[in-house]
């Protein structure tokens, strides 16, 4: 059985503590019933935590931790920026972190494909050798971080540098760490209990 979502427990608890009644005039009020009025219990309202509401305390806590990067490292192009993309196969926007070096090379390789892939189509039709050529020299994500290999392992040691300098930031990055780990904890634990559910 489903519990009630967290946002209507709020709500209904909200309803039922509400201000005191309007009618009752504040200045004519007998200080003595605040000695005999019994305490207000704390009540606390738990909810079971969602991936989606993991997923966005990691994406939270992720804008933190390379907002404190980029202000704090040594160049400009080991600074990280997220943006949401659509892929080919899937409607759904997916969250892409990665540095200013990685997006410049990827931009880069993609101009020049883009420019002999344009020279393919001419007015007799398309050079089918040429769109080849242009394609050909598209690069997939796994070959553009084969060729920045030792870009990213400089930055590697920024953030280890950083992590030694700095308590915030690695408190930061601990952070993300254990967030990511308890999501991927919980998401296999639900998907496997769904496929022992079906068994």
């Amino acid at each position: 059985m489903r519990s009630p979502s967290l946002k209507l427990v709020c709500l209904a608890g909200l309803l039922f503590v509400g201000p005191p009644a309007l009618s009752q005039d504040s200045s004519q009020a007998d200080p003595r019933d605040n000695e005999t009025a019994p305490p207000i219990e704390a009540i606390t309202i738990t909810g079971e935590r969602t991936l989606l509401s993991m997923r966005i305390q990691i994406e939270s806590a992720e804008e933190l931790l390379y907002g404190m990067f980029n202000t704090l490292n040594s160049s400009d192009d080991f600074d990280i920026h997220c943006r949401h993309l659509r892929s080919v196969r899937s409607h759904l926007p997916r969250r892409v972190c990665e540095p200013v070096f990685f997006f410049s090379l990827r931009k880069d390789n993609s101009q020049q494909a883009l420019m002999d892939i344009r020279q393919a189509y001419t007015s007799e039709g398309i050079d089918p050798v040429m769109l080849s050529s242009g394609m050909a020299l598209l690069d997939s994500d796994s070959e553009l971080r084969s060729l920045a290999e030792g870009r990213f392992t400089e930055m590697n040691e920024e953030i280890l540098k950083l992590a030694m300098e700095n308590p915030a930031y690695l408190e930061a990055l601990l952070r993300v760490n254990n967030l990511k780990t308890e999501y991927e904890a919980e998401r296999k634990a639900r998907f496997r209990t769904r496929e022992t559910d079906s068994d």
